[in-house]
């Protein structure tokens, strides 16, 4: 069975669910659709919450799993504090406005995937961080 995705009117894009595909609300509010009711981590669709950013500041534990994104004309400076995220987690920034939105590694923080330990963001560019280990974390970023 296929399905289209709409959000907010407009088609995301295609997806293919089995007659034994189940709907997930994980604990960090996303939504994740399994196949055969397989609840690992091999999740076939995440939904991600999406908050607007609109200020520099510490990503905090809330942050696991959402698409953070910028509309804003004003540079913005995210940071990754030690101990906040734990191996497996992740989050997503988008920069949909013309500041620019950097992404930098705290103290006893490891950013792998970018120069100097920041990643700064320009108009429709967007990055995704995932946490390795304690504070170590890679950075995959594109246009």
């Amino acid at each position: 069975m296929s399905r289209y995705i709409d959000v907010g009117g407009v088609v995301r894009g295609l997806l293919r669910l089995s007659p034994s595909s189940v709907l997930l609300k994980e604990n960090s509010g996303s939504l994740s659709i399994r196949d055969n009711g397989d609840t690992s981590d091999a999740g076939i669709l995440a939904f991600r919450p999406a908050l607007q950013i609109t200020a520099s500041r510490n990503l905090a534990a809330t942050d696991n799993s959402r698409h953070l994104y910028s509309t804003s004309t004003t540079a913005y400076t995210l940071t990754i504090v030690a101990g906040t995220f734990s191996l497996g987690q992740e989050f997503e920034i988008a920069q949909l406005g013309t500041g620019v939105v950097t992404l930098t590694a705290g103290a006893g923080v490891t950013l792998n995937g970018v120069v100097a330990s920041s990643k700064s963001l320009a108009q429709y560019q967007a990055a995704f961080v995932k946490c390795y280990g304690s504070d170590v974390f890679v950075c995959y970023y594109g246009t």
